[in-house]
């Protein structure tokens, strides 16, 4: 039986998120949603050295009722140089930083209006880096409840609410750039960096399928 599951876009989503893709034969993605503040929409999470850095996208204000598409984000903040900044000292000496970070640079420096597309092309190339061969499906209605054959996400991989939510998924350890002790659900570039062409392997591994 095909699994199918929905969920929203994430900035830099997370490892879960990348491993939901993994687990599931189909994932649709929720377009038609009002934007949730406070979520991983607009903001991702990086190891330093010396802390959980909290990377968020700036929006231009709003309020909840406004559709996730039409979310723009506020340029006039330098919140690129400061993103780019933290992602190369976190990741500067991280085995294979130098391979990937042209792609994830370039992204940010063409500016997205939109949330909504900055976080597609950023799906669009994990999926690429990762080599999950993946067809993007978009929702055409807001369902607020989908029928039991599809699982829904929506909302499920939260910041408040990290990370025991997700039945299939079981965090694999690897070798991080700081610290001794391993800390998990970070951003997926934290795996691309530090593992590169085996992070897929790492991502089958937590979803038990390796």
């Amino acid at each position: 039986m095909c699994k199918v599951a929905i969920i929203e876009l994430h900035y830099l989503p997370s490892i879960p998120y990348v491993a939901a893709w993994a687990y599931f034969d189909e994932v649709i993605i929720e377009s038609k949603e009002s934007y949730t503040k406070q979520s991983f929409r607009n903001r991702c999470q990086i190891r330093t050295a010396n802390k959980i850095d909290d990377l968020i996208v700036p929006i231009q204000k709003g309020n909840s009722n406004v559709p996730v598409q039409e979310i723009r984000i506020d340029q006039n903040q330098t919140w690129i140089k400061n993103h780019w900044r933290a992602i190369q000292s976190a990741y500067g000496n991280a085995p294979f930083f130098e391979h990937y970070k042209q792609d994830i640079e370039k992204i940010l420096n063409n500016k997205p209006r939109f949330l909504f597309d900055l976080n597609l092309q950023f799906l669009e190339l994990i999926l690429k880096m990762i080599g999950l061969n993946k067809k993007i499906i978009f929702s055409q209605k807001y369902e607020k409840k989908y029928p039991s054959v599809i699982q829904d996400l929506r909302s499920k991989i939260h910041p408040k609410q990290l990370n025991d939510v997700l039945d299939f998924y079981n965090p694999q350890e690897y070798t991080q750039v700081f610290g001794n002790q391993f800390v998990k659900d970070l951003s997926v570039i934290d795996l691309i960096f530090c593992e590169g062409p085996n992070a897929i392997n790492i991502l089958k591994r937590s979803i038990g399928h390796f």
